[in-house]
C-alpha cells in the first residue's frame, strides 16, 4: 500500500486548462473516489496519476516518491478501465497472468497467483474462457483480476462499471468494495455517478471545471455541503433549492411564506438567499416549517412516490413512502424541519452554515 498525494496539479491541452490546480491526500488504505459532471477533468487527473498524461505543473507522488516523470509501468499502480481492455485471443487465464510472464516471473508462482485471484473474484471455473464467451460483469472481474494478481500498491478505476446494466452495476459495487476491505490496498475510483461514489467511498472528492469543491466522508457531504453546487450533486434525487431572503430573523421565500431560520446558519438581515430542502426531508404529517404549494405530478416509483409540486414559480420534489392521494393542480402543504434546511448565499452559492 502507498498514499497518493496531488499538490498543486494542472493539466492544459492546447493551452486549454483542463485541471486548474488540484490537491488532495488519499491515505494508505483508503477507497477514493472522484466525482463529477462529465467534463470536470477526474478522468485526466486519474490518467495522470496513472502517468497516462503528462503534469504541466505541480507534483503526484506514490508514497514518498514523485513520479511526475516515471514511466507508468513503474509507477507500481494497476488500472482498471472502462472498456475492460482484454486480449480477445487469449482466455481468462493468460489475460490474468500475461503481465507477469513479461515480468518473467516464474511460471508456478504465476500459476499460485492466478488461482488466488481466480478464487478471490469466483473465476475459478473461467479461466478457459475467451473474453467473448464472458458476461459484462464476468469481464469486469477478470480485469480486476489481471490487476490483483501484480501486488500492486494502489488500483485505479477509470468509470469501470458504466458499461453496465444497472442491476449488475449494484452487485459490481458490492463487489468491488468488498474486494477493497479484504486487500486493504490504496483506491482511486472516477465515476459520474453520485450513488457509486456515496455507497463505496472512504472520501469523496467532488470536482467541477478542473477545480475540488469539496473533499469529505459521503455523510459530511451529505450533510453539510460546502456550496450549492455540491449540495445539488449529492442526494437522489436531487435537493430543491427556492428562492428567498433574509428578513426579521426568518427566512421569505418568493411569494411572502417565512421559513424558520435554522440557529446554525450565520446570516445577514435583508440577505438575498437559496434555501436547500432534501426531498427525503420533506413530509405531508409533520414539521415546524410549513409551506403551501400546487401539485403537478406524481410519480410512483414502487417503494417511494415522488410528488413534484410548484411554488411561487419554482419547482420542488417531495419523497414519501406512503402512498399519495392528491389531484394535479391542487394546492396543499408540504412540511420539514428548520434544522433539515440548507442555506446559500444567493450571489456565491456558498453555504451559510457556520463552522463548527
Amino acid at each position: 500500500m502507498a498514499s497518493v498525494t496531488v499538490e498543486n496539479v494542472k493539466k492544459s491541452f492546447d493551452r486549454q486548462a483542463v485541471i486548474k490546480g488540484v490537491s488532495l491526500k488519499v491515505e494508505e488504505g483508503e477507497f477514493c473516489v472522484l466525482v463529477g459532471p462529465s467534463g470536470c477533468g477526474k478522468s485526466t487527473l486519474l490518467r495522470m496519476i496513472a502517468g497516462l498524461e503528462e503534469v504541466s505543473a505541480g507534483t503526484i507522488a506514490i508514497g514518498n516518491k514523485v513520479v511526475n516523470d516515471m514511466p507508468s509501468k513503474e509507477r507500481d499502480i494497476a488500472m482498471v478501465f472502462q472498456s475492460y481492455a482484454l486480449y480477445p485471443h487469449m482466455n481468462v487465464r493468460d489475460n490474468m497472468s500475461f503481465s507477469l510472464e513479461m515480468a518473467n516471473m516464474a511460471k508456478p508462482q504465476i500459476r499460485a497467483k492466478v488461482e488466488s485471484a481466480a478464487s478471490t473474484l469466483g473465476l475459478e471455473d473461467l479461466l478457459d474462457r475467451f473474453p467473448r464467451q464472458l458476461s459484462g460483469g464476468q469481464r469486469q472481474r477478470v480485469a480486476m483480476g489481471r490487476c490483483m494478481v501484480r501486488d500492486p500498491s494502489v488500483f485505479l478505476f477509470d468509470e469501470p462499471l458504466s458499461n453496465l446494466d444497472a442491476k449488475l452495476r449494484v452487485a459490481m459495487r458490492t463487489e468491488i468494495r468488498g474486494l477493497h476491505q479484504r486487500l486493504g490496498a490504496t483506491s482511486i475510483y472516477v465515476t459520474h455517478d453520485q450513488i457509486e461514489a456515496m455507497t463505496m467511498a472512504d472520501k469523496i472528492v467532488v470536482m467541477r471545471d478542473g477545480l475540488v469543491e469539496q473533499v469529505g466522508s459521503p455523510l459530511t457531504l451529505y450533510d453539510c455541503p460546502a456550496n450549492q453546487f455540491v449540495a445539488g450533486f449529492i442526494g437522489s434525487p436531487a435537493m430543491n433549492f427556492l428562492s428567498g431572503r433574509v428578513s426579521d430573523g426568518r427566512l421569505v421565500l418568493a411569494d411572502g411564506q417565512t421559513l424558520i431560520r435554522p440557529a446554525y446558519i450565520d446570516c445577514q438581515e435583508g440577505q438575498s438567499v437559496t434555501i436547500g430542502i432534501r426531498p427525503e426531508h420533506v413530509s405531508l404529517s409533520s414539521g415546524d416549517c410549513r409551506m403551501t404549494m400546487t401539485l403537478k405530478s406524481i410519480e410512483p416509483t414502487g417503494a417511494d412516490t415522488l410528488v413534484h409540486a410548484e411554488i411561487a414559480g419554482e419547482p420542488i420534489t417531495g419523497m414519501f413512502r406512503e402512498r399519495v392521494q392528491l389531484m394535479t393542480g391542487q394546492a396543499f402543504e408540504f412540511f420539514t424541519e428548520a434544522r433539515a434546511l440548507h442555506v446559500f448565499d444567493a450571489a456565491t452559492g456558498q453555504s451559510l452554515r457556520q463552522a463548527t
